[in-house]
């Protein structure tokens, strides 16, 4: 590693990148691109390297599973807990019938979470929660004067963006959906 950050600063005093010149940038990218080509790091030419990375691959979509999950089963128990509040707020957006859908939301939450986090079934998961978070962000987080509310509806767009990833790709290698295929193969 020493001789690759060596390597990457005599380049970049050679091309001069110090200078403040017209195509400054693409001449760092240059010099980036050159190092690495030349002088990889060292990590990057060991088998055993790669083979614990492989191995740590596998853990990736629990982790993100877990996090992905964590939004909803907190917003689940949250409204079983502060029921009453979140039914006014819900009848303050003009919400008809607010305990049937609220009783609805917390089933959702709690299910689509616990699908997406155990990895069972997450593909059926992942699609009841993108079915609850699109009307959920169109009524509750359409208020664009509102910084908040712009924060809260580009959130939900990337949970759902998360949702639809585990919808595409699956519940991955750790997973109940896995141990039940490989069972079966047994």
């Amino acid at each position: 590693m020493k001789n690759f950050l060596e390597a990457l600063l005599l380049f970049a005093i050679a091309s001069g990148l110090g200078s403040r010149s017209k195509g400054c940038h693409r001449r760092w990218v240059d010099a980036i691109a050159y190092t690495i080509l030349c002088f990889p790091p060292a990590c990057c030419c060991k088998l055993k390297a790669k083979r614990s990375q492989v191995n740590m691959e596998k853990y990736i979509p629990l982790i993100a599973r877990a996090f992905l999950a964590a939004i909803f089963l907190k917003s689940g128990f949250d409204k079983i807990t502060g029921f009453s509040g979140t039914q006014q707020f819900m009848a303050s957006k003009g919400l008809p019938l607010t305990a049937l859908l609220l009783v609805a939301a917390i089933i959702l939450e709690l299910a689509g979470g616990l699908s997406i986090l155990l990895g069972y079934k997450a593909r059926w998961g992942a699609i009841a929660l993108i079915i609850f978070m699109i009307p959920a962000t169109l009524i509750f987080h359409t208020d664009f004067a509102d910084r908040m509310q712009v924060i809260a509806f580009m959130k939900n767009l990337a949970i759902i963006g998360g949702l639809l990833m585990v919808y595409y790709i699956g519940s991955g290698p750790i997973s109940l959906d896995e141990q039940m295929v490989s069972k079966r193969s047994d």
